[in-house]
């Protein structure tokens, strides 16, 4: 019997020795062969991917595919992955709009293996990296992407002796670190997509159609002024212009599953959802007459019953402070976003958006409850809203007609009763309270893009008024007024208003109405009369007394001397001559009290004009019995 511990002993077929040697020695002979393959198919590749005639061959081809001029600073092919590499590519403007219509960092087209020894690649994956891309719409209207794509006759011949043919026989497409920004010069509309990322699986048997499924991420601004100038500027640049706008940097998610023709013509989108940091939408639908100059849209967006609150998360802080403003409610919306796109016009938004069980609380105070709105968009460039509810504890209802095309003008009627005691104080000048209702009953109409076309037609009323200044040491009321609104013009009939316990008969015209709410200045013209007004009752600090005098002071100013040893302004405030607190608003008041008491005794048939603006009061034409 053999000495199993012999070195040239045979081992047994149990003996675990055995089997790994026998292992050893096949991973030894796959190795070599699949060393010996990469080797074959590497110098294979080499010579048959040669850097030079692919990019003779690829960049007509390019250009014909998006209809631009294309230039690529490099071509390069890997070996682990197997892939054709372009980089630098970039993508010419011949409108002039931007300085490039796109630009890549690099393009990889990922092959199979096997089909190389059969001279010929195939593309399996796509990757995009460092897409950075341009879209612009001019003043007349004229777009540097409409016309992207291959033009009528614009097929490059294949002639298979100079380079291999190409195949897509895609498994997917990836896209890393994009940014795309689009802006429209004609109408100021800018949208910004940063940090572009995402995939797509492509799917397709024999020569049917092409199965995608796929996810995309971004940050999305609307409306970002700044991009007119920088748009295409590195998003890494440290000088580039912060975006902002409406919205912000809000999370941007889109999930499709989508089938494709085959000669991509047409893209269906079976399912998918658009998602807004929370807020999401489904969306369907199809985008056909894709490689014509003018594509063909037709997309439906809806929600139900989607939380009020997940809206107002999109707005910016600096817009509205997230902690002051609560909101309840649901919006439901069912949108379809149809007709043609390209150069000179842009597919029509119809449908409907409602709003239920609004209720909005700024401070702890409730602006709105039990909110109703509806809006509808016809497909006629208009937006017709119809909202009502409570509006500061009082009821309001809304209607009319916005349009958002050329000529933007408004058409609007507004019904409400809101109890002024409700507002915030922040609306207020500081340390003014106000109480009382002001029913109105308005139209609004005008050229939206010039405001001082705008004006307001109907009646404004106040009923029950007291407000109070912290600078007045009496209250002031007004029991009943109705104000007549005619364009940009309020009249004022005769009304009484008390300071205290002195009522007053004033009546004028106001001015510029619209032009005050845009921070500019009124205009009144009118007339106060009254039996009796009370100086001292009026200031709610009035100085001390003093011998001082307005002619002492004043000739003190003008010679530019000291009065009982201090200066013109000292014995000013002193004397509570001071600027009065600005107002916007100017204009002229005749005056006309029977008596006017003062710190110095009565005035008798006091008549005079009253000049006043922003910064200054003038009295002037003053006649009086003292």
């Amino acid at each position: 019997m053999a000495d199993p511990d012999a070195p040239n002993a045979p081992t047994s077929p149990q003996d675990p020795r055995g089997r790994i040697g026998r292992w050893t020695r096949r991973l030894v002979v796959l190795a070599g062969v699949l060393l010996v393959l990469f080797l074959g198919v590497s110098f294979a590749l080499s010579r048959f991917l040669e850097p030079d005639r692919l990019a003779t061959w690829i960049e007509p081809r390019l250009e014909a595919a998006v209809n631009r001029d294309v230039e690529v600073d490099r071509l390069s092919v890997s070996f682990l992955p197997v892939g054709v590499g372009l980089e630098g590519l970039r993508i010419s403007d011949p409108t002039g709009l931007a300085t490039e219509l796109a630009r890549l960092e690099s393009v990889d087209f990922r092959v199979r293996l096997l089909p190389l020894l059969r001279r010929r690649v195939e593309v399996k994956e796509i990757v995009l990296d460092g897409l950075v891309a341009d879209l612009r719409v001019g003043t007349d209207g004229t777009t540097n992407f409409g016309d992207f794509s291959p033009a009528e006759g614009a097929a490059v011949e294949t002639d298979t002796t100079t380079a291999p043919p190409f195949a897509l026989q895609l498994d997917g497409i990836r896209i890393a670190s994009g940014r795309i920004s689009y802006r429209n010069l004609a109408d100021s509309q800018a949208v910004l997509l940063e940090d572009l990322n995402g995939e797509s699986s492509v799917r397709r048997e024999a020569d049917g159609p092409w199965q995608l499924d796929g996810r995309f991420t971004s940050r999305l601004t609307l409306e970002a002024p700044q991009l007119d100038s920088e748009a295409f500027a590195d998003a890494t640049d440290p000088e580039r212009p912060e975006a902002t706008g409406w919205l912000t940097n809000v999370p941007l998610d889109l999930q499709v599953t989508a089938e494709a023709a085959s000669d991509f013509e047409s893209i269906q989108i079976r399912d998918g959802t658009v998602a807004l940091d929370e807020v999401r939408l489904a969306l369907t639908g199809e985008l056909s007459r894709l490689k014509d100059p003018v594509r063909q849209v037709d997309l439906a967006l809806r929600a139900t019953q989607l939380p009020l609150a997940q809206l107002l998360s999109l707005v910016p802080d600096s817009v509205m402070d997230p902690t002051e403003v609560e909101a309840d409610g649901t919006l439901s919306a069912d949108l379809t976003v149809a007709g043609a796109m390209g150069p000179d016009t842009t597919p029509m938004v119809t449908g409907t958006a409602t709003v239920d069980g609004g209720r909005v609380v700024y401070r702890g105070r409730a602006l709105t409850e039990d909110l109703t709105v509806r809006v509808e968009l016809p497909g006629d460039g208009s937006v017709r809203p119809h909202a009502e509810g409570q509006l500061l504890g009082g009821g309001f209802r809304v209607d009319g007609t916005v349009m958002t095309s050329l000529p933007r003008t408004a058409d609007l009627t507004a019904e409400a009763a809101p109890d002024l005691g409700r507002l915030d104080p922040d609306f207020l000048p500081p340390g003014v309270e106000v109480s009382g209702t002001m029913p109105l009953n308005l139209r609004i109409a005008g050229d939206l893009a010039e405001p001082a076309g705008l004006g307001m037609w109907g009646a404004l009323g106040l009923r029950q008024l007291r407000a109070t200044h912290p600078g007045l040491g009496v209250p002031v009321s007004v029991p009943s007024a109705d104000l007549t609104l005619e364009g940009s013009r309020a009249t004022l009939p005769s009304t009484g208003i008390r300071l205290g316990d002195d009522r007053f008969e004033v009546s004028g015209v106001i001015s510029g109405l619209l032009a005050g709410m845009q921070g500019g200045v009124l205009d009144f013209r009118g007339s106060a009369r009254g039996p009796r007004a009370s100086l001292v009752e009026l200031v709610a600090d009035p100085p001390a007394d003093t011998a001082l005098t307005y002619g002492r002071v004043a000739f003190a100013k003008v010679g530019d001397r000291r009065v009982r040893g201090v200066s013109a302004d000292e014995a000013a405030r002193e004397m509570g001559l001071e600027r009065p607190v600005s107002l916007p608003v100017g204009g002229e008041l005749q005056v006309a009290i029977d008596t006017v008491l003062d710190r110095r005794g009565r005035m008798e048939d006091v008549r005079a004009t009253l000049r006043f603006g922003p910064d200054f009061l003038q009295v002037s034409d003053a006649d009086f019995r003292r």
